[in-house]
């Protein structure tokens, strides 16, 4: 399975993780630029046009569902895989929330040490919204480890390939299908809680589901499926489907839009995920190159990270240059990016790769303590 590329997937992390941290430049936030000057016509464009650039948190719970397969370790306990995707995710948030409550000496951002703690834990939305701390991305990430705990359990412990898989499509279905029935297919609000189902956690189940099922069907099948030979006719056929489903993307991310059902993307999404697995077409191929996976290895420090850029510099920076904003409108835009960016960069190099490093070693280090004894034994 490692000889597998999936560069051009993590080619589409990096489109919607671009979206992402757009349509967060340009919500509706005391510290986004439109609300700060809501006369400038250029950020009131961007806020239409990547209004809709939150549904490429779907596409990170499928792909999400899809690996979970393709990696799983059925060797592990339920409390080890817990504790190793914890570690795995938990050092950028603590770093994030420690500038959160450094920042909150100089009065940039109100800290409350509760919610930040839960929020560090992964609890503010783990089955439904408990807190909202300062870190307002970390909600996908404490719905992803909920679910994967949720998931792990059902693939583990249901032996029964029959019951597995009418469990795998009953829970996707229901994740959606709540969806479309508490917010008629509007998928924001992710915190917003109906009783015991919240909006983020219906999105983790319906999106892991749906990766899951994709997974478990190419799982142990890649190889074979990449071997078939196309002629030119089937090439073009395929190539031709994965542009559409390629610019329909990018279309619903970039472009404004009326507003259309999120399962829409959904749908679209998945489609051209499976024809990207399968790399047939001549735009998988093309975008199946090694230069993506260096650099979707930023994408999720810059997730966690790229709010704390408008909320503790945006925000009490460019209000004090309201002239030179007026003028050159595209500064703070550009400005901005390149922050988080380098936030995202120093954040991954200087925290979540050697907490990896550390955490990898220190597994290592107890697996061969353990050995040794038992050879003692």
């Amino acid at each position: 399975m490692q000889k597998i590329r999936f560069f051009n997937i993590e080619f589409l992390r990096i489109v919607m993780i671009f979206g992402i941290v757009m349509h967060h430049a340009f919500a509706n936030r005391t510290w986004s630029l439109c609300n700060m000057f809501p006369d400038v016509s250029l950020y009131a464009f961007l806020k239409k046009a990547f209004w809709f650039a939150n549904n490429g948190v779907e596409g990170f719970f499928i792909i999400a569902g899809l690996f979970f397969v393709l990696t799983f370790n059925s060797n592990l306990s339920f409390l080890g895989f817990f504790a190793k995707k914890y570690i795995r995710l938990a050092p950028v948030i603590l770093f994030a929330t420690f500038l959160c409550y450094l920042s909150s000496f100089w009065g940039l951002i109100n800290f409350n040490l509760l919610n930040n703690v839960l929020t560090v834990l992964l609890l503010n939305n783990f089955i439904i919204r408990w807190s909202n701390g300062s870190v307002g991305s970390v909600w996908y990430v404490s719905a992803l480890i909920a679910g994967f705990a949720f998931y792990y359990c059902v693939k583990k412990y249901v032996k029964n390939p029959r019951y597995y898989y009418v469990i795998l499509f009953l829970l996707t279905f229901f994740g959606y299908l709540m969806l479309e029935v508490l917010k008629h297919g509007n998928y924001g609000g992710p915190g917003r809680n109906f009783g015991v189902l919240n909006i983020g956690m219906m999105r983790c189940i319906g999106g892991l589901g749906l990766g899951i099922i994709i997974g478990e069907f190419f799982k142990n099948k890649i190889s074979i499926y990449r071997d078939i030979c196309f002629g030119k006719i089937a090439v073009t056929f395929v190539s031709l489907i994965e542009l559409v489903l390629l610019v329909g993307i990018v279309w619903w991310i970039f472009v404004p839009h009326l507003k259309y059902n999120n399962i829409v993307f959904v749908i679209v999404f998945s489609l051209l995920l499976i024809l990207f697995i399968l790399n047939k077409g001549v735009v998988s191929n093309f975008f199946n190159k090694n230069i993506y996976s260096i650099l979707s290895k930023y994408v999720y420090s810059i997730f966690v990270t790229h709010t704390l850029v408008y909320k503790l510099f945006s925000y009490h920076f460019w209000s004090n240059y309201k002239d030179i904003v007026n003028v050159y409108n595209w500064l703070p835009v550009v400005v901005n990016f390149l922050l988080v960016i380098i936030l995202g960069v120093f954040t991954y190099h200087f925290v979540e790769k050697p907490c990896a490093q550390y955490f990898k070693e220190r597994a290592k280090s107890l697996v061969a303590v353990r050995e040794r004894e038992r050879e003692r034994e």
